[in-house]
């Protein structure tokens, strides 16, 4: 959550750059929870390719540390990915407003029904 979805981000971009789509379809699914990343879509059409299954971008509206980390690093850009839906086709978009509390970040607790929600959740 947030930080660790940064290094996915990172990773994603990485493999995403890497010449004659040597990473096209690599990862099944991307579950990026309260990114601290760029919203904008051409970014993450760029990095749509490494996964075969689904991208989504998890994101509760009511994160104010998400908030004012990035826009003190990112001054001039848009709110971040974890903050709101990335417009995109290639982009699934899952609000977990309802299931972090308000004002926090605590997204452990909302885990299994976040993961139910986007469809990632194993029976066991």
């Amino acid at each position: 959550v947030g930080l660790g979805a940064r290094v996915v981000w990172h990773a994603l971009q990485t493999l995403a750059g890497l010449p004659d789509s040597e990473a096209a379809g690599l990862i099944l699914d991307v579950l990026l929870i309260a990114a601290p990343v760029t919203s904008n879509p051409t970014r993450w059409a760029q990095v749509r390719p490494v996964a075969c299954g689904r991208l989504v971008n998890v994101y509760s509206r009511h994160n104010p540390a998400l908030a004012f980390l990035y826009r003190t690093d990112h001054p001039l850009s848009k709110d971040p990915a974890g903050l709101g839906p990335v417009d995109s086709p290639h982009v699934h978009n899952l609000d977990a407003s309802p299931h972090v509390p308000h004002g926090s970040n605590a997204y452990h607790f909302a885990l299994p029904a976040v993961l139910d929600e986007a469809g990632l959740l194993a029976a066991c």
